[in-house]
């Protein structure tokens, strides 16, 4: 009886939050020195948003300028985007719509502005939390620094980067999102009801005996 009421159970919340997962790579290529739209990236999972912040640190720091796309020049990439300010730090936040959805960030590329660049990255949370942080050399001419930092948080992540957003550019942004989709906006599975009154019979056909 009771592991049927448990089956049960397990079963409705199955159908009351659907599960889903869902992956993103943004390319920044785009007519030079033009401003990146607050929506640049949006979609039903996700809300980003792009500043260049003062250069006298990372974190919650305050706004300096926007960032601007860029075709190619900075390293290898095709296109990248770089903060409009020099110097300055740039910053891209991503926020799930979804709340208690989980964002990870997976991978970024930077280039340098013809010539090698010092690179440092820092990733927080949405409460200013460093989660992950690394440096290195973004290179300029023919190369490119990847980085996979594989981190995540809960309802979202804040990507900072330097040591000059203006002439360090980042490019092919990847990253995930997965949780439990908003149950008003989930449509009922077709077997739902079905499964349903099955799971109520043998509930019954359970206290009957």
């Amino acid at each position: 009886m009771l592991r049927t009421l448990i089956a049960a159970a397990v079963a409705a919340a199955c159908l009351a939050s659907p599960a889903f997962a869902a992956s993103f790579s943004l390319d920044f290529a785009g007519e030079r020195f033009h401003p990146v739209p607050q929506d640049f990236g949006d979609n039903a999972w996700v809300d980003l948003s792009y500043r260049a912040i003062v250069p006298t640190g990372y974190g919650d720091v305050d706004t300096l300028s926007d960032l601007r796309h860029w075709p190619a020049g900075f390293g290898d990439l095709s296109g990248a985007v770089y903060s409009n300010g020099a110097p300055s730090h740039a910053e891209i936040r991503i926020e799930a719509r979804a709340p208690g959805a989980l964002v990870t960030l997976d991978g970024f590329d930077l280039g340098g502005w013809w010539a090698d660049q010092d690179a440092r990255w820092l990733v927080f949370d949405l409460s200013w939390t460093l989660l992950a942080e690394g440096v290195g050399i973004a290179p300029g001419d023919a190369a490119r620094l990847s980085v996979s930092p594989g981190v995540s948080a809960v309802d979202g992540l804040i990507l900072q980067w330097g040591e000059n957003g203006y002439d360090v550019g980042l490019n092919d942004l990847a990253f995930s999102v997965t949780g439990l989709a908003q149950i008003a906006a989930a449509p009922v599975p077709k077997g739902a009801p079905l499964l349903a009154a099955a799971l109520g019979l043998l509930v019954l056909g359970r206290r009957r005996r």
